[in-house]
């Protein structure tokens, strides 16, 4: 009684349950594997993307090393710089009792105390303004080395600023505006 032309029930069951298991898991398996292949992919270019970059941290380190090295092996070129030309260096007197003895560097000081006389002389200053300064400076001067007989620790008189050429522009502009009146008038 088996017919050609039929088939066994159990046969004919057991396909289609294969059939609708295959229609079933044919979906997620789809999707399973092209998440396989997409993760595989977005890894393989982050991997790209980070030896990427390695490699241009370290082209890019090693060119400012060259470029470093190269600074540091060239030698500068210094400008020249012509020697300072010394025709007559300006007196000097040393500054303590053990350079020279207090006479000498009286006379010495003398000696340019004279020379000063002269040029004010010839600048056109009055005379007794003139000597007044450098009787001043000289009495100073002395006081100065006498107290460095006796005190090691003296210190040299500070400078005086000139006051001299300021008071006679002052006594010439008295002279043409007398207080109380008016540019010299009378």
């Amino acid at each position: 009684m088996n017919d050609d032309g039929t088939v066994n029930d159990l046969v004919t069951d057991s396909v289609s349950q294969l059939n609708s298991m295959l229609i079933g898991a044919t979906p997620p398996e789809s999707i399973g594997l092209l998440d396989i292949a997409s993760s595989e992919t977005i890894g393989m270019a982050m991997y790209n993307a980070v030896s990427a970059q390695q490699n241009s941290q370290i082209s890019s380190s090693a060119a400012v090393t060259s470029a470093c090295a190269k600074m540091l092996s060239t030698q500068p070129t210094l400008p020249s710089v012509p020697a300072p030309a010394v025709d007559n260096p300006p007196p000097f007197m040393p500054l303590g009792p053990d350079k020279a003895d207090s006479a000498s560097l009286i006379k010495e000081a003398d000696t340019l105390a004279n020379d000063a006389v002269e040029m004010l002389k010839e600048s056109g200053q009055s005379q007794q303004d003139n000597e007044k300064e450098v009787t001043n400076l000289i009495t100073k001067l002395q006081s100065y080395l006498n107290g460095l007989k006796s005190d090691k620790t003296a210190t040299p008189p500070q400078k005086q600023e000139n006051k001299n050429e300021d008071n006679n522009e002052n006594k010439k502009a008295e002279d043409k505006n007398p207080p109380g009146g008016e540019g010299g008038k009378k």
